[in-house]
């Protein structure tokens, strides 16, 4: 007669806040927060620090939070000074689309346990995520290089200006509506630019051909990433 097997261990789950201003992008963040391993559960979703610090004042409890830096209201920055005074124990990982040198050595000073481009690949994203579960630090080869020059402005404003001349003003247009702060659906987008349904599915073929992308987050993940929108 076999003896019973031993109870599987229950893993805590990792409780995780997103903070960022692009719902779209909190949506993609979430998708990846859940591939592969569970034990992780979005609790928070926030367009801005005083947002996410509303919500975490009504007792969420939270272990880990993803930080963008350029938000409305209460920026990245304003909300890892919160953190480090008012919460310590959270660990925070910052991700940004416009990374330099300084914000990157700004938000490790400030507190930040890990930082991430916003162009990551999915298996990035995860390795950070774990790394800052069980060790509490996630240090990116990947944006330490690229912050070193790879992809420095000059390299980017070069290739931004590349993408842009393959676009149309009105394919611009679109991509303003579409991926700008107002985060318009597509049938708001039609009714902005006078597009019949059929006139919106072909802008967004053309755009996801020209661009390389497959889907509307990652539309504004690559618009915002190279600075494509008005005031980026």
């Amino acid at each position: 007669m076999h003896s019973p097997s031993p109870p599987l261990a229950v893993v805590p789950e990792c409780r995780i806040a997103l903070v960022d201003d692009h719902a779209v992008l909190r949506t993609a963040l979430a998708s990846m927060v859940y591939t592969s391993v569970p034990g992780y559960r979005v609790v928070i979703e926030a367009g801005h620090g005083q947002e996410f610090i509303d919500q975490l004042e009504t007792g969420t409890q939270v272990s880990i939070v993803v930080l963008d830096l350029e938000m409305p209201v209460m920026n990245g920055y304003e909300t890892l000074a919160w953190i480090s005074v008012d919460r310590p124990d959270l660990r925070v990982f910052v991700l940004s689309f416009n990374a330099t040198p300084g914000s990157y050595d700004r938000s490790m000073r400030a507190g930040a346990q890990g930082f991430l481009l916003k162009n990551m690949e999915h298996t990035e994203f995860k390795r950070a995520r774990d790394a800052i579960r069980e060790k509490g630090i996630h240090r990116s080869e990947r944006a330490r290089e690229e912050l070193q020059g790879t992809s420095g402005p000059a390299h980017l404003d070069r290739e931004r200006a590349e993408m842009l001349v393959g676009l149309t003003k009105r394919e611009l247009e679109f991509l303003e509506l579409t991926c700008g702060p107002g985060e318009l659906t597509y049938k708001e987008v039609a009714e902005r630019m006078g597009l019949s349904r059929l006139g919106v599915q072909e802008f967004r073929k053309s755009l996801f051909t020209k661009l390389n992308v497959q889907s509307k987050s990652g539309l504004v993940q690559l618009a915002a990433r190279w600075r494509l929108l008005k005031g980026s």
